[in-house]
Parts: C-alpha cells; sequence; structure tokens
C-alpha cells in the first residue's frame, strides 16, 4: 500500500473488484484478511477501526453495483 501510494478508494476499489469477480465464477463466499495496521500508511485517513470502515465502504460499492446490475450476492461479517 506504503511502496504503490495507494489511497482508501484503491484498496476498497481492490477488494470490491476480487468480490465482484469471485461471484461472477459462482463464488459466493470467501475471506478477506485485512492486515492490523493497514490504515497506518493510507495518508488520508486518522486512526480509526480500519476493518469496520472498509466493510462499510465495501457493502456501499456492492449496494450500487447490485443496483448497476453487476453484482448479485452480498454479505458481510467481521470476525475481530
Amino acid at each position: 500500500v506504503a511502496a504503490k501510494k495507494l489511497t482508501l478508494k484503491n484498496v476498497k476499489d481492490y477488494i470490491v473488484n476480487v468480490i465482484c469477480k469471485r461471484s461472477d465464477l459462482g463464488y459466493n463466499y470467501g475471506v478477506i484478511i485485512i492486515p492490523e495496521g493497514l490504515i497506518d500508511f493510507i495518508p488520508e485517513v486518522a486512526k480509526i477501526e480500519t476493518e469496520k470502515m472498509l466493510i462499510q465502504m465495501v457493502e456501499t460499492e456492492l449496494e450500487k453495483r447490485k443496483q448497476e446490475g453487476s453484482y448479485k450476492s452480498q454479505q458481510s461479517h467481521f470476525f475481530g
């Protein structure tokens, strides 16, 4: 993240794209592991609960894509 100078939006878009690609292949399940401290490498975000924030951002984007018809399934869970 730091080396590529990724923004929070880049990270969110990457996660959403992986979920959508897997869904297209019929894999409507999976686990995404977010490393602790990820947010420390993203300059525009202060100290917040990274996992919960990313889940919310990903859910919002997936809902948008669902409305557009490019994604069909949605479930999110945080297993702290």
